[in-house]
């Protein structure tokens, strides 16, 4: 919706599931409605779309699901619910 339409959306793929949960988004939420829902209460509309894909490159770069997360070089540290997970 958000790229091919430019409509306000938030995709609850793996990546912001698992984010939005470790950081401290949401608290312990696994689905993905529910977590979208959560996510607009926090989330500008103008912003969702970015904020998938900015989950989806720190989740892969620097908050990693199958290594430890790269803790001491995340920009988020400081706000982080799950520092050195």
């Amino acid at each position: 919706m958000g790229d091919v339409f430019g409509k306000p959306a938030i995709v609850t793929d793996t990546h912001c599931i698992r984010l939005s949960n470790r950081i401290g988004l949401v608290d312990h939420i696994k689905d993905p409605k529910k977590v979208e829902m959560a996510l607009w209460k926090l989330v500008p509309p103008e912003e969702g779309n970015d904020l998938c894909h900015r989950f989806v490159l720190h989740g892969r770069e620097v908050c990693t699901a199958r290594t430890k997360p790269y803790c001491d070089r995340c920009c988020l540290s400081d706000i982080c619910a799950r520092t050195d997970v």
